[in-house]
């Protein structure tokens, strides 16, 4: 695949809040094209203090066309909504780094065509609950 992406990220540019855009067109040697769309507006808690929060509302659209699902899915799309949050973990000194947690969950809808491409290995229908976590850190 090829891929055509145009991205914005920018922090507390609206009343506080980081727009972050994204727009990925992929092409495939055999034929298709996915049109997606991500934005993921944030906005950060006590920035100055020892434990910043940072609470994000992501949301994504994706329109796959001319068989970029596989033969005879002409046209198909899904949509993403979800909310995320990123706690620092501000008691672990700064000799190892900068650590934090975060947590998430998102609501993806997937069209009929998508579930049916992937029915073999899905049973969840067109509605599926994400969850997810994990520590960071960097040095």
């Amino acid at each position: 695949e090829i891929y055509l992406a145009l991205q914005y990220g920018a922090d507390n540019t609206i009343g506080g809040w980081g727009p972050n855009l994204k727009a990925t067109i992929p092409f495939r040697e055999s034929g298709g094209a996915l049109f997606q769309f991500l934005a993921d507006p944030g906005y950060t808690f006590f920035s100055n203090g020892k434990y910043p929060l940072s609470l994000s509302v992501p949301f994504e659209g994706g329109l796959g066309l001319d068989g970029y699902y596989g033969s005879g899915y002409d046209v198909t799309g899904y949509f993403t909504i979800g909310v995320g949050g990123q706690l620092a973990l501000g008691w672990v000194p700064g000799a190892y780094g900068k650590w934090s947690v975060n947590l998430g969950v998102d609501v993806l809808m997937r069209g009929d065509q998508i579930v049916e491409a992937t029915q073999d290995e899905d049973e969840s229908g067109n509605v599926v609950v994400i969850g997810s976590g994990g520590i960071s850190f960097v040095f």
